[in-house]
């Protein structure tokens, strides 16, 4: 697991470097690209805030409508990047790689939540899809207030958000963006 995580991050590096040094955004692309870069950073850190990992299965806030929202907002993060980069090569390099990288993980983290949270975790891969969710029920939609209660006593916290360094990637995005705003 540790090898994919590396592999994830440097290759998610590589791609930012190549879009930070080749891009040649335009108005239209950078704002398009900006809210779908700021509408995944919301869903990260949302996740971030409601899952203690390897500690219970996150099945609150954005966990309720998707298995993988921290991953669905990086790939609205990447999307967002290559959308603001006015390349069709980099959004397209985009999705290949997401799909070659993130597809496996999805996969081993999958086996290791089944195998750690058993028939807990295969309820939950019944009732909730990995990637987009495909329908929205009553029960689904999240509380107006990220702080409220939720299901099982928990609430969207911020020092879990600290504690999953999700400001790391809140400094990178803005190191990227503001990049990519002075090269228009």
């Amino acid at each position: 697991m540790k090898y994919l995580k590396k592999i994830r991050l440097y290759t998610g590096y590589l791609f930012f470097l190549f879009v930070l040094f080749l891009a040649k955004p335009v108005i239209l692309s950078y704002w398009i690209g900006l809210f779908i870069v700021l509408s995944g950073e919301a869903i990260r850190t949302w996740a971030a805030g409601c899952i203690e990992k390897d500690k219970n299965l996150a099945k609150t806030g954005p966990y309720r409508l998707v298995r993988n929202p921290l991953y669905l907002g990086s790939f609205f993060i990447g999307l967002g990047v290559a959308i603001i980069s006015c390349s069709s090569s980099f959004l397209l390099a985009f999705v290949l790689l997401f799909l070659s990288v993130y597809l496996p993980t999805i996969f081993r983290e999958e086996k290791f939540l089944a195998e750690k949270f058993t028939d807990d975790y295969l309820n939950y891969q019944k009732d909730v899809p990995p990637f987009f969710p495909l329908k929205l029920r009553r029960n689904h939609i999240p509380p107006p207030l990220w702080g409220m209660m939720e299901e099982g006593g928990r609430t969207f916290s911020w020092q879990r958000v600290k504690k999953n360094k999700e400001f790391q990637t809140w400094i990178a995005l803005f190191i990227i963006l503001m990049v990519l705003g002075l090269k228009m």
